[in-house]
């Protein structure tokens, strides 16, 4: 086991050439791959798939988004949610507390699975 560190990056540990940290998600390489989503939100849907561990939603708020991803205004992160919506990557619910009060929105990024020939019966 080695521990590593980056310039300007948390402390993380690498073994057998894994990083080993707070966790992952699983990305389909066609959304990377796909030249009709800009960049930007493709970082914003690998960050969230990354965000949602075992379920189904994670819930980070637009600060918390836009402080880790570097994005400078509100409007350019909603047009990256708009963006990931129209293409049907990600769904948007809004949350509230059993006061009524608006929390973070759930974020539900559509998770691509592909079955093999196998998994078809051919």
């Amino acid at each position: 086991m080695k521990k590593s560190v980056l310039k300007g990056m948390p402390k993380f540990i690498v073994e057998n050439g894994f990083i080993k940290t707070k966790g992952y998600g699983k990305l389909a390489t066609v959304v990377m791959e796909d030249e009709n989503v800009s960049i930007n939100a493709k970082a914003l849907y690998a960050y969230l798939i990354c965000r949602i561990g075992g379920g189904d939603r994670c819930y980070p708020s637009n600060n918390k988004i836009m402080k880790e991803l570097g994005i400078k205004s509100k409007n350019s992160l909603r047009d990256y949610k708009d963006e990931l919506i129209i293409k049907g990557l990600l769904k948007v619910e809004l949350r509230k507390s059993k006061s009524g009060r608006n929390l973070s929105n759930d974020y539900f990024p559509t998770r691509l699975i592909f079955e093999t020939l196998e998994e078809k019966g051919g």
